[in-house]
């Protein structure tokens, strides 16, 4: 399922599935992934905004197909898109997105033989806002979607990897499902689950799912400390540069006198570290210029982008950014309050103490530029030197600060000798 529009996922303008981490697009590494554990034919569900990207990832692989849902309405229309690959057939319903270790989907496979629907579920030690088992003794009889924190009937989360042993048993439901919105999938699983026995899945280990822009940080986390191998590509360090042994570095990076990273922490292809830069566990992707006196903290730093003399802290910069000299990120709100983010016109909150700025593709700020904790960049934006932003600024919008500048009129002899 790759066909999701991201509407919750502004400023940011590349496709979710696509998003890179590590230099691979986040679908890349679920199907790789899928291979890996021993799982047959595949077909990508895609938009029309990402068919021909997502096209163009698979071409190598025979057994990976790529169709396009001309209609950005739902689970359940994805599926119908593919009705008559898939009619008859035992699949595998997977969000493109959400990001498990391989436990689960060896798990999942070892689990088929029961023959039974199945579906995973993520145990969690806090409230998360999604949809809940709700058991009858041991028997799955419903999901609560969001009961909200105390109201939980379980401790168990639904994620997206459903299977059934016949297609036609979910899509029959779906055609006799009605909804107004876009949760006709979801309907036509609650009959299943009320008419039959479901077997569910346990799942502990780790699981990042991504909805907001926020979410970009947490795959940061989980990535670094789940899937990062450490190791240096051919990179050129100089000999005052500190790098910690959990570190990577790819092939072409250059790391000058006096730079510091710290693990864990990836530095993408071609990238140059600069003199007294500091990193931390942070991602870096390919072709770009961390510069003089720069600090990057807890942050990602999407392909082509240029810093010198920054602090980036809990901030995501998408792609083809600039900053100039001076520029810095505030991540603390001086309350210590929990950060908010605008988002389809109203503010939500993060559950972040400390998050910095979002900066989509293709943004420039100028020199000594501030940008307060969580505002929002939108594409081809640019803020003017000296700019203090406390507000999120829209796509291909500038903004500048107007100065006044006083004059008093020239010094006299006597004042110039005074000075």
């Amino acid at each position: 399922m790759a066909g999701g529009i991201g509407k919750r996922f502004v400023p940011f303008i590349t496709s979710k599935p696509l998003f890179p981490f590590f230099g691979i697009p986040l679908l890349k590494h679920l199907l790789d992934q899928l291979t890996r554990t021993g799982w047959g034919q595949v077909i990508v569900v895609a938009s029309a905004d990402n068919f021909s990207d997502i096209k163009r990832l698979i071409s190598s692989q025979r057994q990976m197909t790529v169709v396009v849902q001309n209609r950005p309405s739902g689970m359940a229309d994805a599926l119908l898109t593919v009705e008559n690959r898939i009619a008859n057939k035992p699949i595998l319903v997977v969000n493109a997105t959400d990001v498990v270790a391989d436990s689960l989907l060896i798990n999942l496979k070892t689990q088929i033989l029961k023959r039974k629907p199945l579906i995973a579920a993520c145990r969690v030690s806090s409230y998360f806002p999604g949809g809940y088992l709700v058991f009858a003794g041991k028997r799955l009889v419903g999901i609560r979607e969001k009961p909200g924190e105390g109201k939980e009937p379980s401790d168990l989360v639904k994620l997206v990897f459903d299977y059934f042993s016949s297609a036609q048993e979910i899509l029959t439901l779906i055609k006799a499902t009605t909804s107004d919105k876009d949760d006709a999938y979801e309907k036509a699983l609650s009959v299943l689950i009320q008419t039959r026995p479901v077997e569910v899945v346990s799942y502990e280990d780790y699981w990042q799912p991504f909805k907001y822009s926020w979410h970009i940080l947490d795959m940061v986390e989980v990535f670094l400390k789940e899937r990062l191998i450490p190791g240096r590509e051919g990179a050129e360090v100089e000999k005052m540069a500190v790098v910690d042994k959990g570190v990577f570095l790819g092939k072409g990076v250059r790391v000058m006198a006096g730079a510091v990273i710290k693990a864990p922490s990836y530095i993408g292809v071609n990238t140059v570290v600069g003199n007294n830069v500091l990193i931390r566990e942070s991602i870096i992707e390919g072709d770009c210029v961390i510069g003089f006196g720069s600090e990057v903290a807890r942050s990602y730093i999407g392909e082509n982008c240029w810093l010198h003399t920054n602090y980036i802290g809990d901030s995501v910069l998408e792609s083809d950014v600039a900053f100039g000299s001076g520029a810095v990120t505030g991540n603390f709100r001086l309350d210590g309050k929990e950060v908010g983010v605008d988002v389809l016109g109203g503010k939500l909150l993060t559950s972040k103490i400390k998050l910095g700025a979002l900066v989509a593709k293709g943004v420039k700020v100028g020199v000594n530029a501030s940008l307060m904790p969580g505002v929002s960049l939108g594409t081809m934006a640019m803020i003017g030197p000296g700019t203090l932003v406390k507000e999120p600024i829209l796509a291909n919008t500038r903004v500048f600060v107007k100065q006044t500048l006083l004059s008093k009129g020239r010094l006299s002899e006597k004042d110039d000798k005074k000075r």
